[in-house]
């Protein structure tokens, strides 16, 4: 598994189908975050 810096220096290169590493890794950790803040589904949904 690739760190963040080494997904991030890939994508600044120009191989920007590195960023779905990143949004499959934090998507839900960002979801559950964003969902105990506004504790809305369809709202949570609408901002990530």
């Amino acid at each position: 598994m690739k760190d963040e810096g080494q997904i991030i220096r890939a994508i600044v290169e120009g191989h920007t189908a590195q960023y779905r590493l990143l949004v499959e890794r934090y998507q839900n950790p960002v979801f559950r975050v964003i969902f105990k803040i506004v504790n809305n589904y369809q709202k949570v949904r609408e901002l990530t």
